[in-house]
């Protein structure tokens, strides 16, 4: 089963991260979502708090490792959470094109906050990593 990224809304967090409509969920916090239904991806993404690593790739990079017999979590960064934590801030949220459509993105979530008084947004920050 794949779970398909659909209706990214233009100028939301998950646009800024790199996120397009269409690509494929592998990862909810560096657990394979293959397996899991709708449901339980929200309620991990939920329980995540202020921050969730989200892992996709676009429909014709899964098709490649698909080919080849591999899975495309092979080639994920496995540390990716701990480069966030070494900068001791986020990555910037600026869109980085990858050199080919089949590498994975992981993408750390932050939940935002309303500076004017700390209160937080409906929102989350994602910085592809």
């Amino acid at each position: 089963t794949y779970h398909v990224l659909r209706e990214v809304e233009q100028s939301s967090p998950a646009e800024k991260g790199g996120m397009k409509d269409g690509e494929i969920l592998l990862e909810v916090n560096g657990e394979s979502v293959e397996s899991l239904k709708h449901e339980e991806i929200v309620d991990r993404v939920r329980l995540s708090g202020k921050k969730v690593s989200l892992t996709s790739i676009t429909p014709s990079g899964l098709d490649f490792y698909t080919k080849l017999g591999l899975s495309p979590l092979l080639f994920c960064e496995d540390d990716a959470a701990d480069k966030e934590t070494e900068n001791n801030k986020p990555t910037s949220a600026k869109v980085q094109e990858s050199k080919a459509s089949c590498v994975p993105r992981v993408s750390a979530v932050s939940a935002t906050t309303d500076a004017t008084n700390g209160e937080e947004e409906d929102g989350y920050e994602i910085s592809v990593l």
